[in-house]
């Protein structure tokens, strides 16, 4: 249920007009030529942090960098991780995502925490994500909703009551590792801000050297559009506004859980659980 973290990619690109993810079975958006400025920054973020670029795309005058930009770490710190875990540059997706990471203004929001809620446990809700979201609704009074876009399940649809939204895929990772990297759009209401835009969340967790529940480590990464948002969102007030907010859906998470648990799994009887999501409850309460 990290996933529906990536509601906050809103957050994470204030100000910036982004395409849309088509719909489930709608035709895909007619692809708009790159401009110079979008293929600078993807060229120069790949050449200046020694990643492959594609020689007939980056010719090498766009491989001179983007003014301001400080190639070297942290900035090349996500682009070498991605490429390492074979996130590649070519097709839409991959220039979409490094041009993202090329942008001149850069701000990362690291948060780190702990769980009462088994790895194993968080596995299984990472496995179905509607049935995750309507548990929460069902237990926290928060209305969650979750529908995946793609038969593969790696395209998907988040929201939480009417503050946060969000379109992203899964570009690196699985549940199975427990180290995803999600990609999207998405949209918020964060404090006196209304936001919407591209992000970049990574997310890592294992279980808790105490031997109980489990620790996780994500980032969000935004590309603010101009040196207005920068400052914004580099602003205290700003950042802890967002870690507030993933921290209440985090909390949220395992105390569904644990109320899960305190019912013995026991639900209304009036239609809206069928027989499947049932039996999928069980397994969840077999697993500590």
């Amino acid at each position: 249920m990290i996933r529906v973290l990536l509601t906050l990619m809103a957050v994470a690109a204030a100000g910036q007009v982004v395409r849309e993810l088509p719909r489930a079975g709608s035709p895909a958006p007619t692809p708009r030529p790159p401009s110079e400025q979008s293929r600078r920054e993807f060229c120069s973020i790949l050449a200046r942090c020694g990643l492959p670029a594609p020689g007939a795309a980056c010719p090498e005058p766009l491989t001179r960098g983007v003014e301001g930009v400080p190639y070297g770490e942290p900035r090349c710190a996500e682009p070498r991780r991605l490429f390492a875990r074979g996130v590649r540059p070519e097709g839409d997706l991959g220039f979409r995502l490094y041009r993202f990471l090329g942008r001149r203004y850069r701000v990362v929001y690291p948060i780190e925490g702990h769980l009462a809620l088994s790895t194993e446990r968080m596995d299984l809700l990472l496995g179905d994500l509607p049935l995750a979201a309507r548990l929460l609704t069902h237990f926290q009074k928060v209305p969650y909703e979750a529908e995946y876009l793609d038969v593969d399940h790696v395209r998907f649809r988040g929201r939480r009551g009417t503050a946060l939204s969000g379109d992203a895929e899964v570009v690196a990772g699985g549940a199975r590792e427990r180290s995803l990297v999600y990609f999207g759009r998405g949209r918020s209401q964060v404090g006196p801000w209304s936001m919407r835009g591209l992000g970049l969340v990574l997310v890592d967790y294992w279980p808790s050297p105490t031997g109980r529940g489990l620790d996780y480590r994500m980032q969000v990464v935004a590309t603010p559009t101009n040196s207005f948002y920068n400052f914004l969102m580099n602003r205290s007030l700003f950042r802890s506004v967002l870690v507030r907010k993933a921290r209440e859906i985090l909390t949220d998470i395992a105390e569904a859980s644990h109320k899960l648990d305190q019912t013995g799994g026991k639900l209304a009887a009036d239609g809206r659980w069928s027989d499947p999501d049932r039996a999928k409850i069980a397994a969840l309460l077999r697993v500590p």
